[in-house]
C-alpha cells in the first residue's frame, strides 16, 4: 500500500506540529480494521492537540494507496459523535 500526503495535508502538519511518522504508523497499525463512516472517506484519525481541540486526520482509500487528505482542528466534544475513531500517539 502507498501512502501519500496532499500539499495541504503536508503544509498543515507542519504548521500544527504533527508528524508524518506518527501518522503512518498508527494507520499501518490499524489497516486491517473497518475505517468507514458511512461516506466515501476512510477517516478515523485524531491526534490530541489542545485541552479543547483535537487534530483530525482525513484520509481516502482506494485499491492502491491511502491519500492524506487534510489534518484539521476539530471540538474535542465533537469527537464522541465520529464512529471508529482511532487515536494517533
Amino acid at each position: 500500500m502507498k501512502y501519500v500526503f496532499t500539499k495541504h495535508a503536508r503544509e498543515r502538519m507542519v504548521l500544527r506540529r504533527i508528524s508524518r511518522k506518527d501518522i503512518l504508523n498508527t494507520i499501518k497499525n490499524n489497516e486491517l480494521k473497518e475505517l468507514d463512516d458511512g461516506k466515501e472517506n476512510k477517516i478515523a484519525f485524531y491526534k490530541k492537540w489542545t485541552e479543547k481541540f483535537a487534530l483530525k486526520v482525513v484520509t481516502i482509500e482506494n485499491e492502491f494507496e491511502i491519500k492524506i487528505i487534510t489534518v484539521h482542528p476539530i471540538d474535542r466534544d465533537r469527537l464522541k459523535n465520529i464512529k471508529n475513531l482511532i487515536e494517533i500517539k
